[in-house]
């Protein structure tokens, strides 16, 4: 094993005693890395964690420039890791102005901005292993209450006996808006506190406490049920066990029982959450399935889906992509969801859409730049047993990482990207050897001022967009409201609640406008049968966003609601063009109805003979037996092929007995009575 380089003279300086500022800068970042994922996003407070993410940052990091501005000493930049991270930041800038959506271009970069500056407070603020210890510390509590409250969840979504459908939301807990969202965040927190477990200096008091926490955290992942989650606690601490037996001085023993230990935890957090299932459960062998249910579902295709929908994408904006902030505007036009999709559940491929070719060499940078800072410190710090539990705690976290970003997008969130941001400055600073200096003050003038320019920049665009979201909260909690007062009759109270809801939905398209309001209050009208406004608030939402199935198949299904079919059959064809899956069924069987509606029957047999083909969809929807039986009648041909669709229609309707079947029949029958050559109508 090669030796461990020399410390420079620079690096065996002592820090100087921290000043008032730079701890404030400090208690920022410890703050961030506590609180931020504690924020609630239940009721539309996903932009205040936003807030609470930027404003964190630039908090602290004034107070690191006001302490510059004062003489003070602060770890100094120029690793190749800042150099990569500040060209990876820089491309964000094109593919802001060049963006298809440039009011979520000027949002999306203020929360970029808050990546960077959560970096540079990381570096400038840690300057020995016990601020470490600190952010560690305030790091794993947090995940200790994110997973506990998770638990919960995860005891009523027993104790109710719901459908396995709702387990992601009974898990989601009240501070993150997925499961999934929370899994990738707790796998750093894991990875990280086992490391610190069994590769630190704690006493033992400290490391049991640690040991019930971790437990806690890892039956909740277990529970969650997330293969990617699973695969990136397994890969990072394999790469632990790696750098341990490469880096620690001693005999190799030593490294495997490191290994044994942490396959011990690993083994005790599956006992744990079987553990748990029973208890909540009640008991019996079936029980503990429960836990492990969703990883032994089939895996499902609408990930690849996904995927090869935005390399579609990214191909036809491939040097700077579709603009920071801009995926979910332009995804619908390559790919269909029953619900938005926001990110491309791969970092890599929503880096590659977002900025482009140009974005994706900078991010493999980056992730180059880290793997050597990684090393480095590694080979620094092999004897020195304070530093080096630090260092590799932080890289097994950010290996987890990285592994999730296959799956998800972690530098998308607040609470994983400013993790990420932290571990990422803990490493380059190899474990927190100090390169103080002291900074000049017209470099930190300059930082103030930047910041400055900054909140100028982003606040108007960050005050809409927080108004718009209050709004938008707002408009759900009375739209429920009406609903209500309709089902007690209260009709009166109904309208002037949709009305409000309306209004709060016009205001925020004022505020921002920038994000589908309008079929929001499409969405709103349609529950009320208010079919006329809907829509043509549902035209404008085409004509912002033109293109997608979403828009044409709304638009097509009210021109039918409103017995026009003959303007229906366009929108129709145009949604089925662009999307032909399994989700277009009701769609496509509109489309055969619009072209009946309109006696163009010859249209409608072909649309509707294409679904007969597709046995299972038929089956699916019995209104394709009858549809079909009308048109062939219509067509006063194949009787007999009618009256078999007909009889397989009251088979799968039988309590169908409108007069509309009644008149199907005696049509049928009388066609058959007549000769041949009679029966075209």
């Amino acid at each position: 094993m090669p030796s461990a380089p020399d410390a420079t003279e620079e690096q065996r300086t002592a820090p100087q005693a921290p000043s008032a500022a730079s701890r404030a800068a400090l208690g920022c970042l410890v703050l961030m890395a506590f609180a931020l994922p504690l924020v609630p996003v239940h009721g539309g407070l996903l932009a205040i964690k936003h807030l609470a993410f930027l404003g964190l940052g630039v908090l602290g990091l004034a107070c690191v420039w006001v302490d510059a501005v004062r003489g003070g000493t602060a770890p100094s930049l120029g690793t190749p890791t800042d150099l990569a991270l500040v060209v990876w930041l820089a491309t964000t800038i094109p593919a802001a102005f060049l963006a298809a959506n440039p009011g979520l271009a000027r949002y999306a970069i203020g929360l970029v901005a808050a990546l960077g500056i959560s970096y540079l407070l990381a570096l400038k603020a840690v300057r020995r292993p016990r601020d470490v210890h600190v952010l560690l510390l305030a790091i794993f509590a947090a995940g200790v209450l994110v997973a506990v409250d998770g638990l919960v969840g995860f005891q009523r979504f027993v104790q109710e006996g719901a459908p396995e459908a709702e387990r992601r939301a009974f898990l989601s807990t009240r501070f993150f808006a997925h499961s999934y969202l929370a899994a990738q965040y707790l796998v750093m927190v894991l990875v990280g506190g086992v490391v610190m477990c069994f590769a630190g200096q704690l006493p033992r008091a400290l490391r049991a406490v640690l040991v019930a926490g971790l437990l806690l955290i890892g039956s909740y992942l277990v529970v969650v049920g997330s293969r990617g989650s699973y695969l990136a606690c397994v890969v990072a601490l394999l790469t632990w066990l790696l750098l341990q037996h490469r880096t620690t001085a001693g005999p190799t023993s030593r490294t495997s029982w490191f290994g044994l230990r942490a396959l011990m935890l690993l083994g005790a957090m599956v006992a744990c959450a079987v553990g748990i299932t029973l208890v909540f459960e009640g008991g019996g062998p079936e029980a503990a399935s429960t836990a492990f249910e969703p990883a032994t579902r089939p895996v499902s295709l609408s990930r690849l889906q996904l995927w090869a929908s935005t390399l579609r994408m990214a191909a036809d904006h491939l040097v700077t992509g579709v603009g920071i902030g801009s995926y979910d505007t332009v995804l619908p036009r390559y790919h269909f969801a029953p619900s938005n999709v926001p990110h491309a559940h791969n970092q890599f491929l929503h880096v590659l859409a977002e900025m482009g070719l140009l974005g994706l060499l900078a991010f493999l940078f980056l992730v180059h730049a880290s793997v050597h800072a990684a090393r480095k410190g590694a080979w620094a710090l092999a004897a020195d047993d304070t530093r080096r539990p630090l260092l590799l705690a932080g890289v097994s976290a950010l290996v987890a990482a990285l592994v999730s970003s296959l799956f998800e997008t972690p530098l998308a969130w607040a609470e994983a990207g400013s993790l990420v941001m932290i571990l990422l400055a803990v490493i380059t600073r190899a474990g927190c050897v100090s390169r103080e200096r002291t900074t000049s003050r017209a470099a930190a003038f300059g930082g103030l001022a930047l910041l400055a320019a900054l909140l100028a920049t982003i606040a108007p665009n960050w005050h809409a967009y927080l108004g718009a979201s209050a709004l938008t909260s707002d408009h759900v909690r009375r739209l429920d409201a009406a609903e209500a007062a309709r089902r007690d009759g209260d009709d009166g109270t109904a309208a002037q609640l949709l009305d409000e809801v309306l209004d709060n939905l016009e205001e925020a398209d004022t505020l921002f406008p920038h994000h589908d309001f309008a079929a929001l209050q499409a969405d709103a009208l349609v529950r009320f049968d208010r079919y006329e406004e809907a829509l043509a608030a549902h035209r404008l939402a085409d004509a912002r966003m033109p293109g997608t199935f979403e828009h044409n198949s709304a638009i097509g299904s009210l021109l039918m609601e409103l017995e026009r079919p003959q303007e229906a059959i366009e929108p129709l064809r145009r949604a089925i063009l662009g999307h032909r899956g399994l989700e277009s069924l009701d769609t496509y069987v509109r489309l055969g109805q619009a072209y009946a509606a309109a006696r163009r029957y010859e249209e409608a047999w072909i649309v509707f003979d294409d679904l007969l083909e597709r046995h299972i969809v038929a089956e699916q929807r019995p209104v394709i037996f009858k549809e079909a039986a009308w048109t062939l009648v219509h067509l006063g041909r194949e009787v007999n092929t009618a009256r078999v669709l007909l009889d397989r229609y009251t088979q799968l309707a039988p309590d169908d007995d409108s007069s509309e079947l009644v008149v199907l029949r005696r049509h049928i029958t009388g066609m058959l009575n007549q000769p041949r050559d009679q029966r075209r109508r």
